[in-house]
């Protein structure tokens, strides 16, 4: 896997502000001449030196030895003077990268605290069902994962039951196994059908105090409708219910079919400009300069806060080639963010009228071509991600490592370290170990990209 250049031994050079206009103009006015797209990757090969030394050299981000500067300038047919650079020993200008250490899990939660407050208190007053709802990749499963974890509902609830039909059957007998157990829910279904079932499961809920998450819940729908009469009579019951002492919390893509009383459907929104600055600070890329600023605002824009695919740009930016230099990495990509996509609710009888932009199309989209882009600096932490997306259940490690066993232990680690580092991979801490899996909307890109590979026990 590349690895960072290292900086000269001794001395070297960092372009002025002259040399550094010096060296733009020409390169503008090379490819303007060719009609191509300038790009970091483009200049370096042409040069002949590491993309990250190009990188380094065109923003003054490091000091670079004296023989890649002059090979770079005699490239674009310019010649390196000594007005165009500085002389500087290693100890005197910062070369290391950013961090690429994991961010606390804290850090993640920056800007939803009064998210997560409204949800607590909602789910402690009148609220017996609770939906979050909003398109895929928006936080919604974290978001409910971390209420289960907040103490002043697991004091009142202190039973926490989960149940994601992204990877289990979207039947009601999937719940009820979770709430009843499996010998209690076979022999009621043996004995009076899902009808009596349905009756078991919200007396339970009636009566034990817990806290009940049901992820995916768009993957109980035909249409408008749940396509489980089971899931219809449950709901009617749960909120008709003189009292309940349990809580429902649900994740949804859509709105759900749910009686009014009792239920909140709440969409979450984008992060703020602010939390996402925080974020990236906290992942190790700054934002001092004010073309980084302006690089930043056009992307929050474009993403419109939308948290996986800003989590995964900062993958990218704070690893090789880019090591923190946003500026370089726009410059590259940015072009690409502003992609046309599909409009959502186009309007027949108004033309003219303002239209919304498919945020969905647009984040499948992001996700796939930074997928892609990963094959060529990381071919085996492409094919460990493909292999990967294969498995929809957590695994630890071992298991990540087993996947690429042909190889050695270091290319191992090395591969799923990248992943890591890239934000490909979300964390899920069990009990005495850590396990790894994809995002949804991920996996799904993915897994349409490789079409003969299927998912595990999937069949044709």
């Amino acid at each position: 896997m590349p690895q960072m250049t290292p900086p000269p031994n001794k001395k070297g050079g960092l372009l002025t502000p002259t040399g550094q206009q010096k060296i733009e103009t020409a390169i503008g006015q090379t490819f303007a001449a060719e009609n191509l797209r300038s790009s970091s990757a483009k200049i370096a090969q042409q040069a002949g030196i590491p993309v990250d030394v190009a990188i380094a050299i065109l923003y003054r981000q490091r000091i670079a030895d004296l023989k890649s500067l002059k090979t770079l300038f005699k490239t674009f047919g310019v010649r390196l003077r000594r007005e165009d650079y500085d002389i500087v020993k290693p100890d005197e200008l910062d070369s290391n990268p950013p961090s690429e250490e994991e961010t606390p899990l804290e850090s993640l939660w920056k800007g939803r605290e009064e998210l997560i407050a409204t949800c607590i208190q909602q789910l402690q007053g009148e609220t017996w069902v609770l939906v979050l709802q909003g398109i895929t990749g928006m936080g919604k499963t974290a978001l409910a994962k971390q209420l289960l974890a907040q103490s002043e509902l697991t004091q009142n609830f202190p039973l926490l039951l989960q149940v994601d039909f992204s990877q289990n059957l979207p039947q009601f007998p999937t719940v009820a196994r979770q709430v009843l157990g499996e010998e209690i829910t076979q022999k009621t279904l043996q004995d009076g059908g899902e009808t009596a079932l349905v009756e078991a499961v919200v007396a339970k809920l009636q009566s034990q105090p817990c806290l009940l998450l049901l992820d995916s819940g768009e993957e109980l729908l035909g249409g408008e409708r749940f396509a489980s009469h089971s899931f219809e009579q449950f709901f009617a019951q749960l909120t008709q219910s003189e009292n309940l002492r349990s809580r429902l919390i649900l994740t949804s893509q859509t709105p759900l079919p749910l009686p009014p009383f009792k239920t909140h459907q709440l969409t979450l929104p984008g992060l703020t400009k602010q939390t996402i600055e925080q974020l990236f600070q906290a992942w190790g890329i700054p934002l001092n300069s004010e073309a980084d600023q302006q690089n930043f605002a056009e992307m929050v824009k474009i993403s419109q806060g939308h948290p996986l695919t800003l989590k995964m740009i900062a993958g990218e930016i704070r690893t090789y080639p880019y090591y923190g230099n946003l500026r370089a990495y726009w410059q590259d990509y940015g072009y690409e963010y502003d992609l046309p996509t599909p409009i959502s609710n186009p309007s027949a009888s108004s033309p003219e009228a303002p239209q919304k932009r498919d945020l969905s199309q647009w984040v499948n989209t992001t996700l796939d071509r930074a997928c892609q882009r990963l094959y060529p600096l990381y071919p085996l932490a492409y094919e460990l991600l493909c292999l990967g997306a294969t498995h929809p259940h957590p695994a630890p490690a071992k298991g990540w490592y087993f996947l690429i066993g042909d190889f050695s232990l270091q290319d191992q680690e090395e591969a799923l370290g990248e992943l890591k580092k890239r934000f490909f991979l979300e964390e899920e801490n069990l009990p005495q170990t850590v396990c790894y899996h994809l995002p949804k909307v991920l996996r799904r890109i993915i897994l349409q990209n490789i079409p003969k590979v299927r998912p595990e026990g999937e069949t044709a």
